[in-house]
């Protein structure tokens, strides 16, 4: 894989939106959300045990710094998993049969396939090219943090949404007996540039840094969950889907 390649793809890592880096700190517990997970109770404050290990490490302590948890987390992942971390792929999508009160086909994200990504290939962020309501927008992604919470650490899922533009969408790989998708929206590259020392750990560390401390900031770790019921009073200023 040549270097400019690799370049190209680090720089998912560092492109953060200003807005996140800059909110303000938390002075109150947050709101705290498990769908699946189990829920600590210390010292009368609630965290999120997400690698399911029956105790607070520091990473699911909301009371320490972004970068304290995210150093935390970092020594906690695999190869894989920071790897994963540095790709921003299409979500795969499926139609299904009518939902009641609308016409024609209902499209979702395949969550068979995310599942897939999230587990097997450590990816944890996604683009969507999908157009529907606020709410139905809210009930699919709320399902893909559903499928986030169930991973090895628990990591939350960052989506962005752009159903105007069109977006490059993997092609529909085959499954082998191990469930690995051979299609080329994978880690891979880096996952063999890693292991081959042909690029440093503190450089792969480096990239998925500023990645994991917007998720912290942005307080994904604590709620990861769309209201449905609050989307739906999202105005749209154009066709928001059925």
């Amino acid at each position: 894989m040549s270097n400019s390649r690799l370049s190209s793809i680090w720089l998912i890592g560092v492109a953060i939106p200003a807005g996140l880096l800059l909110a303000p700190s938390i002075k109150a517990d947050p709101q705290i959300e498990s769908r699946s997970g189990p829920v600590l109770t210390l010292d009368g404050h609630r965290f999120r045990d997400l690698n399911r290990n029956g105790r607070l490490d520091a990473y699911e302590d909301w009371r320490l710094s972004p970068e304290r948890r995210t150093d935390d987390l970092l020594g906690r992942m695999t190869l894989t998993e920071k790897a994963g971390t540095m790709l921003h792929v299409a979500l795969p999508t499926i139609e299904t049969a009518a939902r009641r009160g609308i016409g024609g086909t209902f499209e979702r994200y395949d969550a068979a396939r995310v599942t897939t990504m999230v587990r097997l290939h450590g990816i944890t962020s996604f683009g969507s090219r999908i157009a529907l309501s606020p709410r139905h927008l809210a009930e699919q992604n709320a399902a893909l943090q559903a499928i986030g919470e169930t991973s090895r650490l628990g990591i939350p899922i960052t989506i962005t949404t752009d159903p105007d533009k069109a977006m490059r969408v993997a092609p529909r790989g085959q499954t082998n007996g191990r469930g690995r998708i051979d299609d080329g929206d994978t880690p891979a590259p880096i996952i063999a540039a890693g292991r081959a020392s042909r690029v440093a750990q503190a450089r792969i560390d480096a990239s998925v840094r500023p990645i994991m401390i917007a998720k912290f900031v942005s307080g994904l770790f604590e709620n990861p969950y769309a209201a449905p019921v609050a989307a739906q009073a999202t105005r749209c200023r154009s066709n928001c889907g059925t």
